[in-house]
């Protein structure tokens, strides 16, 4: 999910980039910028141009109006929607909030698509909002989703690892008793896409200890010490075991008996599919099959850890959400700043190359010191 996200959010911004450096150029009808004019004529000369009816550069006000519109607000457009939707679902009133900000972008970007003038920087707003929301959503269920699913839902003490998980649908936060662990020795790693995710199941102190538990011969007794009657927990992991065994995740190699971790909830609760679940397990029921472990219809993936479990693993999905945010901050500024960039500087060139403005032959033909004549009376 993550690879995903770095993905999406440099092509998006490139084609906002490009996009934007279009529109603008569009919009500007390549004409020579403020500054550029500024800088080469004075201003009784486009005082008399304009009182002419000669088109003359943009004015200064002009080149204000561009940053406001093909700057300011893009740029405040996407910020908000990668904000508000990175972090709206975890509040109850989400959809009021939601309601309110999308009127309130159909209003700006309605205002400006209907004007002749700004129809081109509604175009540019509009797509800033479709790529804010988009990555924002995504931000949202790749991390501060199970942030918030930890803060809203149950922590439940004092678990038996041989429960069944269908009583704790509703967990954010685990404790088991003091006599599980995690057998490590019975772990499996599942490969997709250049990563091991690895699962280990919750079980108790001897079977943790032993590697040993499970139902591997028809003899077996199911719920006897050796054979648990079910196994519905399961620690995770990426990048931290074996094809089978030598589970060391959150250092549970050197602690086998830490007894607390974070529900790794299913965004499908909201909606989406969560792809992230889905290698952890692949890897479960490779686990279960292999080792002669009784599977449940819902078993409960823990993010395990050292020290503060909590803590760190809330640090790190908000970390994660607010890394998102500040790229995302950083390439729209280089995104909608290029256009400007560009233009200006291909209005300096041509300036410099052009002959200096000359003033009409009437102005030319009037004495020096002469004042302009006044206008007939109506």
């Amino acid at each position: 999910m993550w690879r995903a996200i770095s993905s999406t959010l440099v092509v998006m911004f490139v084609v906002l980039g490009l996009a934007a450096l279009l529109l603008t150029r569009i919009a500007t009808n390549q004409e020579v910028l403020a500054s550029v004019w500024e800088a080469h004529s004075s201003s009784w000369q486009q005082m008399f141009l304009r009182a002419e009816g000669i088109p003359v550069a943009p004015t200064i006000r002009d080149f204000r109006q561009v940053c406001v519109l093909g700057f300011v607000i893009p740029y405040l457009v996407v910020m908000s929607s990668v904000l508000i939707f990175s972090w709206v679902y975890c509040y109850s009133y989400a959809s009021v909030i939601v309601t309110m900000f999308i009127g309130v972008l159909v209003f700006l970007i309605s205002s400006l698509m209907l004007a002749n003038q700004t129809w081109i920087y509604g175009i540019l707003s509009l797509l800033c909002a479709a790529i804010g929301i988009h990555i924002g959503r995504q931000n949202y269920f790749a991390n501060s989703f199970h942030f918030c699913q930890a803060q809203t839902h149950h922590f439940y003490t004092n678990v038996v690892p041989d429960s069944s998980g269908i009583e704790y649908v509703d967990a954010g936060k685990i404790r088991f008793s003091l006599d599980s662990g995690i057998s490590v020795n019975q772990s499996f790693g599942f490969l997709y896409d250049g990563t091991t995710y690895c699962a280990a199941p919750v079980m108790s102190s001897d079977c943790a200890s032993s590697g040993s538990c499970g139902c591997v011969t028809d003899a077996c007794v199911l719920g006897s010490p050796t054979s648990p009657a079910r196994t519905d927990f399961w620690a995770l992991g990426e990048d931290c075991c074996g094809d089978i065994g030598n589970f060391t995740c959150g250092a549970a190699d050197l602690n086998i008996y830490a007894t607390t971790g974070l529900v790794l909830r299913d965004t499908a609760e909201q909606g989406v599919e969560d792809v992230s679940r889905l290698p952890y397990l692949e890897a479960v029921r490779a686990a279960s099959d292999h080792f002669g472990l009784v599977l449940g219809d819902e078993p409960v993936l823990i993010q395990w850890g050292s020290g503060d479990v909590e803590k760190n693993f809330e640090r790190l999905w908000v970390g994660r959400a607010i890394v998102v945010i500040l790229v995302t901050a950083f390439l729209a500024f280089v995104a909608l700043t290029m256009p400007l960039s560009f233009l200006t500087m291909r209005g300096r060139g041509q300036a410099k190359g052009s002959a200096p403005v000359s003033a009409p032959r009437a102005l030319q033909s009037r004495p020096a010191g002469a004042a302009f004549a006044a206008p007939p009376a109506p």
